[in-house]
């Protein structure tokens, strides 16, 4: 994805209020950085649970565990596309603000 893409994904006029202040209370939070890390990480492997839980070096159940936290803590579902494309948009705008510009 370009970042002239992304851009105009974030110049529209989608309300990501929600998730981005689930990703500021998780910036918060002991495991935050984990699960955040563990967001970009599936999301990179295409929702592969093997192989990102090879990458992040640990157990599918582990990644599992996280995955469920996640789910729970935004409500989103991340082994769901449309909720997955959901965090990631969010993601990019809570941590890319420039592109807003």
């Amino acid at each position: 994805m370009t970042f002239r893409v992304i851009k105009q994904i974030l110049d529209s006029n989608l309300n990501l209020t929600a998730v981005n202040d689930r990703y500021e209370s998780l910036l918060k939070r002991k495991d935050g950085k984990e699960l955040i890390d563990t967001i970009c990480e599936f999301i990179k492997c295409n929702m592969s649970v093997n192989q990102t839980a090879h990458n992040l070096f640990v157990h599918r159940n582990t990644l599992n565990n996280r995955l469920l936290r996640i789910k729970k803590l935004f409500e989103l579902d991340p082994k769901n596309t449309e909720d997955l494309f959901q965090l990631f948009i969010g993601y990019i705008s809570f941590y890319y603000p420039k592109f807003q510009e």
